[in-house]
């Protein structure tokens, strides 16, 4: 049924993410690669929500480009992982769907089970930034088998009070990474 209604109502935003200017801003240990206005949150907001998928292969596609120009080394690509049931329910992942287009674009490994969501959270987009951090801790498990003396690429969507990125590293450091870079889409400003 699902592939009925993509057909019938196509993902309306492939013009809105085109018209978008993707270019790497650097801060620390943080790249993402378009500002963020009522355009890139619409066209998340639509993909996350209305089963559209696709709209994150393309910008996966067109980070990646930027990320292989750029040169960024990494060993191992690794993205925000979501609850079973939550990703049952939506049916994707958008963190892995741009991981992977990263991955193809650049040849760096992507790595699934790396990292897991153990804990089932509330939506952090509906949380305060204390409370963020509260429904995330412990949220989180790496598998140093994966992690130990890797030099990581961390992927999600978008960056709003770093929590979810922290946390991820947090446990990512604890199972021996030797560093961990953010990228994200974008970067709201709080």
């Amino acid at each position: 049924m699902d592939a009925i209604i993509q057909y019938i109502f196509p993902n309306e935003k492939y013009e809105d993410i085109e018209n978008l200017i993707f270019k790497p801003y650097i801060k620390d240990n943080h790249i993402y690669f378009t500002e963020y206005n009522d355009v890139i949150y619409s066209v998340i907001k639509y993909a996350k929500y209305t089963k559209h998928p696709a709209s994150f292969v393309q910008i996966g596609r067109k980070i990646g480009e930027i990320v292989k120009e750029i040169g960024l080394q990494a060993d191992l690509i690794i993205y925000v992982p979501m609850y079973i049931t939550d990703q049952k329910r939506r049916g994707f992942n958008q963190s892995m769907i741009l991981a992977e287009q990263i991955s193809r674009y650049t040849d760096i490994e992507i790595c699934h089970k790396a990292l897991k969501k153990v804990k089932k959270t509330r939506n952090q987009a509906s949380l305060n930034a204390p409370m963020r951090s509260v429904n995330l801790h412990n949220a989180f498990i790496a598998d140093d088998r994966y992690t130990t003396g890797r030099r990581i690429i961390l992927v999600d969507d978008i960056y709003t009070t770093g929590t979810t990125l922290n946390e991820c590293k947090k446990v990512l450091m604890e199972s021996m990474a030797d560093s961990v870079i953010y990228i994200t889409v974008t970067k709201k400003n709080i």
